[in-house]
């Protein structure tokens, strides 16, 4: 693999480690705790990053393969939606499992396409991020969507072990 592509695949890999580390060793009714009614419980963003990250990860593998020549979506993406909306249906073992598995995911991404391929430009069908490199959907999409994700996790912890004494 190149230098790039083991640079990426080592910050996923910490930050979904992070994250099974983060949400390991809890009860289903923790798990599936809600700060308040429009917060998501640490179940729905686990069931969020198990759809997005291989999302973003292949929207990266068809715009480098030619398939597309353009990337991303809204918030308001049905698929999106529904993996959240799925999270209740979902055991915690499965989504942990799931989110494991997307390192593997990266690294086939990683084996398909050349590092020359992170520099093409592309659109955006979200008009506010306009036209970007490839690289950005790792960084921001991938990258630092792991990070905003984790605090996440963490602030419902620090929220729920606050109110405790509500449960």
């Amino acid at each position: 693999m190149n230098s790039i592509f083991d640079s990426y695949q080592k910050q996923i890999d910490q930050r979904l480690e992070e994250m099974i580390a983060l949400a390991s060793g809890r009860s289903e009714e923790e798990m599936r705790w809600k700060p308040s009614e429009d917060s998501w419980s640490v179940q729905e963003v686990l069931s969020h990053v198990e759809e997005a990250i291989p999302y973003w990860l292949q929207e990266v593998q068809n715009v480098a393969a030619g398939r597309s020549g353009e990337w991303g979506r809204t918030l308001q993406d049905a698929s999106r939606l529904a993996a959240v909306a799925r999270a209740k249906d979902l055991s915690t073992a499965f989504l942990l499992e799931k989110v494991a598995d997307i390192k593997k995911t990266a690294r086939q991404l990683f084996q398909s396409i050349e590092a020359k391929d992170l520099e093409i430009e592309a659109a955006s069908r979200n008009p506010k991020f306009g036209t970007k490199p490839l690289t950005f959907i790792m960084d921001h999409f991938v990258v630092e969507h792991l990070d905003t994700h984790n605090k996440q996790i963490q602030r419902i912890w620090n929220q729920r072990g606050s109110s405790s004494f509500l449960s």
